[in-house]
């Protein structure tokens, strides 16, 4: 499958927690496509994520292939995201982060019903990731080096795909 991305601005594309088209830059009116073989009649988890930076906003999302003209990707084939994919995902409201806004540089996670290690990502407003910690199993991880602001926590394993807000102080 053939998946076309147009945005004003910066775009991100994961099928299955895989990154197919990684265009964080602010631009608009260039398509950019992404290739993943996929299984007739399976549910996949798609994520896409765009930002603006000035004047108007606008996202399209197109996929193709050699049995499927290229349309939008039609709502018809959208999911909650708890149907999406095979095995069921954690829902956000498993998961903790606390406190917020963070006062002591250090956050602490909590995950229920996880058994498998996890990897937490921290992105600042403009999207560029400023943090990566892996094999977290809960519990707390250092922010020390990271300046105040507001950040999106990303939290992600084969059954977690997450993102939440946060704010240093």
């Amino acid at each position: 499958m053939i998946f076309y991305i147009n945005s004003d601005n910066g775009r991100k594309l994961w099928i299955n927690n895989q990154l197919i088209i990684d265009k964080w830059i602010s631009d608009y009116g260039i398509e950019y496509t992404g290739n993943l073989v996929l299984t007739a009649n399976r549910k996949y988890s798609l994520k896409l994520e765009y930002f603006e930076e000035a004047g108007g906003a606008n996202c399209m999302l197109e996929w193709m292939s050699a049995l499927q003209a290229r349309e939008v990707v039609p709502k018809s084939q959208l999911f909650p995201l708890n149907t999406a994919i095979d095995n069921p995902e954690v829902a956000a409201s498993d998961i903790e982060i606390y406190p917020n806004p963070i006062t002591n540089k250090m956050m602490h996670i909590s995950v229920k019903n996880n058994a498998e290690p996890f990897t937490v990502k921290l992105y600042n407003m403009l999207g560029n990731q400023v943090f990566v910690s892996e094999n977290i199993n809960s519990g707390n991880v250092n922010l020390s080096e990271i300046p105040k602001g507001m950040y999106v926590v990303s939290i992600q394993n084969k059954t977690i795909n997450q993102n939440k807000r946060i704010v240093i102080q």
